[in-house]
């Protein structure tokens, strides 16, 4: 059987999210999208839906953050949000975080916890590195 083909060129228009405006500080944060990925995001979109009795209540407010601005807020914050980056003391690892804005994984632990946690991860990597080098030719 035989197959016949034919090219057909085909445009088609797409919205490209090139920059967002924070909505605190008014800083333009410009990136490259390429397909569905986008490079150099920093910027965060917030939605907030209020429940019944707060004096919004069904309203949804939407806006957009800087990352600079995003965590100058939550460094305000007296409790760690859910999700963010916790280690064995979640309360020394964010009370950290809001000091230097950055996260310390050994935050709240012993030199003795911190020495055993490191030493685990060399013999796990030795184990890896052994189990990769049973396959060299």
């Amino acid at each position: 059987m035989t197959k016949n083909y034919i090219t057909e060129t085909i445009t088609k228009e797409v919205s490209k999210h090139i920059s967002s405006t924070c909505n605190k500080c008014g800083v333009e944060k410009e990136f490259e999208q390429v397909d569905d990925y986008i490079f150099n995001n920093y910027s965060h979109r917030i939605n907030v839906e209020f429940e019944e009795g707060s004096i919004y209540e069904n309203q949804r407010w939407a806006f957009d953050l800087c990352e600079e601005c995003l965590v100058a807020l939550v460094r305000t914050f007296s409790e760690a949000p859910e999700g963010i980056q916790a280690n064995k003391y979640p309360r020394e690892s964010f009370e950290h975080f809001k000091l230097t804005g950055e996260f310390d994984e050994f935050s709240g632990y012993s030199e003795s916890e911190k020495e055993e946690v490191l030493n685990k991860r060399k013999e796990y990597l030795a184990k890896q590195q052994a189990f990769i080098d049973r396959f060299k030719c």
